[in-house]
């Protein structure tokens, strides 16, 4: 088999001087120097930095970046049309097309709402990236090029899992905002590209480099983030477990890597226990392991993602603030902070001031960070900096465009139901914060208790009673007479082969007013329901969703709950 491993060509320094101008103490003033506990997955409160920093222009840079990465300017675009219903995005410095900017131009493609250019791209990847024969069908070829006839053939079958992992996010993201009826089912090829993720580049829960070469790992594939979103998306319960297992160990690896790495800068690869690596480790490698540099730059933009959007936990703040300090103080003392460093000591040859890609992944960083004064440097250079333009532009450019998304609040994790600009009512819908924002309550004869069990709300029922209303579960919030609404749901019971439960928006109080009234059939196997109603009462601020699991004593399991005004 060819070497698995993706090479970079030299970046040029096409960024501004590392140097930059500090903001006045006004311009940010609003940093939040304590990220958030509750993750936005959450809260579905997703901060914006750039407002946060005091800028008014997010709008038409995000625009702008856009624009150039897939118009049809060739100085800056990376999306090119391939026939009449495919497109890829191109490296044009090595001339291939790889699962890395593919995968990041599908991301991309969702958060901007770009279903056109979304579907050209995963045809594409489906018809000539993936591999359905050999020994890792499902995967991706990493490496694609086009021959004399502009005909795509895969220069390297090996996969490279950053790819899967982008994919797979791309997918499920599609899926909540698009549904998955159209010419594409986004859900189905996101599971296809799980499972194939899952037996060829996952061992012991841990991302490996590749499936030849599963024995280390590179620190910038793990987005802890992402697999707890990929449990959150799939249905069965041990799938459900094994992505929020990876996600810890995720987490614990990239801890242990970063309080362990040299002036802690993580590097190219790393132990799957996040152990310190050096020197050559297998043929083709593109750089030392102990190198931090191309990919070792995307470390901390993971780290502040899996803060922001599944809450900060301490080291996390702390390998930031460490990280990006030592890097402002090589700024000061050097002129410039350098693209590649070797154990704290910068590269002497070959190497740069901070490209682009590197500026927009640390200002990403600061949804962790804790430094203001940090915040105003890292933030300013970032900013300061344009789209790149000419043939090292593909890396660049690619971190630019995803580090516009996170900086300005529009990279989000999507659920089903809340796809569009419409805000779930429902706090705390899947639980991550144990049962905050519930209520729950049980009348005698009937009795049951209420935890969270593996993410999921689960309804422990020890006495039945004999009405439906007898154990109750329940969240205030409001609704408008004459809006449409729409209530979306999983559910299962845990005991017994079925059940069934009466789920209610109604008055909170005597005399209960209905407003919207179903009843689900439950099965062991966890299921997705929906109710749609519309509020023809008058308008309440005092209303409440209910699920209503008395008369029957089998236990129920409850999660992602969503209900919006259509």
């Amino acid at each position: 088999m060819t070497s698995v491993k993706k090479f970079r060509a030299t970046v040029k320094n096409i960024a501004l001087s590392a140097c930059g101008l500090g903001l006045s103490l006004s311009a940010f003033a609003a940093f939040n120097t304590a990220p958030p506990t509750t993750g936005a997955m959450t809260s579905d409160t997703y901060r914006n930095l750039a407002s946060e920093m005091g800028k008014t222009d997010a709008t038409p840079k995000l625009t702008d970046a856009w624009n150039k990465m897939f118009g049809t300017d060739t100085n800056y675009n990376l999306y090119n049309s391939f026939g009449t219903d495919k497109a890829y995005i191109k490296a044009p410095d090595s001339n291939d097309i790889r699962t890395e900017g593919q995968s990041w131009g599908l991301t991309v493609a969702v958060m901007m709402d770009k279903q056109t250019e979304f579907d050209k791209l995963w045809r594409f990847a489906a018809a000539y990236q993936r591999n359905t024969t050999g020994s890792y069908p499902g995967t991706f070829a990493w490496q694609v090029k086009l021959d004399a006839n502009n005909q795509p053939y895969k220069a390297d079958i090996g996969p490279a899992p950053d790819g899967e992992l982008y994919f797979a996010f791309a997918l499920l993201n599609a899926d909540a905002r698009w549904g998955s009826t159209g010419s594409i089912n986004y859900y189905s090829e996101a599971m296809a590209v799980l499972g194939a993720l899952k037996t060829y580049l996952m061992v012991n829960n841990m991302i490996v480099f590749s499936p030849s070469v599963s024995n280390v790992t590179d620190p910038s594939y793990n987005i802890p983030a992402f697999y707890n979103y990929f449990a959150k998306r799939v249905t069965a319960q041990a799938d459900k477990d094994y992505w929020n297992n990876a996600a810890t160990t995720s987490r614990t690896f990239l801890q242990n890597h970063l309080s362990t790495a040299p002036s802690g800068l993580p590097t190219f690869l790393a132990s799957p226990a996040g152990g310190y690596l050096s020197g050559n480790l297998f043929a083709g490698q593109a750089n030392p392991a102990q190198y931090y540099e191309y990919d070792a730059w995307r470390v901390a933009l993971n780290i502040a993602m899996d803060a922001h959007l599944t809450g900060v936990q301490p080291w996390q703040k702390t390998a930031v603030d460490k990280l990006l300090t030592f890097l402002k103080n090589k700024n000061d003392t050097d002129t410039c902070y350098k693209q590649k460093y070797d154990a704290g000591v910068a590269v002497t040859t070959g190497n740069y001031c901070a490209d682009v890609g590197q500026k927009a992944a640390n200002a990403v960083a600061l949804l962790a960070s804790t430094n203001s004064t940090n915040a105003s440097f890292f933030f300013d250079q970032f900013w300061t900096s344009s789209f790149p333009s000419g043939t090292y532009r593909y890396y660049g450019g690619s971190l630019y465009m995803l580090s516009m998304l996170h900086t300005t609040g529009q990279f989000k994790f999507y659920m089903p139901s809340t796809g569009s600009s419409n805000t779930n009512k429902i706090l705390n819908g899947t639980f991550d914060s144990n049962l905050t924002n519930w209520t729950n309550n049980a009348t005698s004869p009937a009795a049951a208790t209420f935890s969270v069990v593996s993410g999921q709300a689960k309804a422990s029922i020890t006495a039945a009673g004999s009405t439906t209303y007898g154990i109750q579960f329940s969240q205030a919030t409001s609704i408008v007479a004459g809006k449409s609404y729409k209530l979306d749901f999983d559910a299962k019971v845990t005991e017994g082969s079925s059940r069934s439960i009466g789920v209610n928006i109604e008055k909170a109080a005597s005399p209960y007013t209905q407003y919207g009234t179903s009843t689900h059939n439950l099965t062991t196997t966890l299921t997705h329901f929906t109710k749609t109603f519309t509020a023809v009462s008058a308008s309440d601020t005092g209303a409440r969703l209910v699920f209503q699991l008395g008369g029957n004593a089998n236990d129920v399991v409850i999660d992602n709950v969503v209900l919006i005004q259509q």
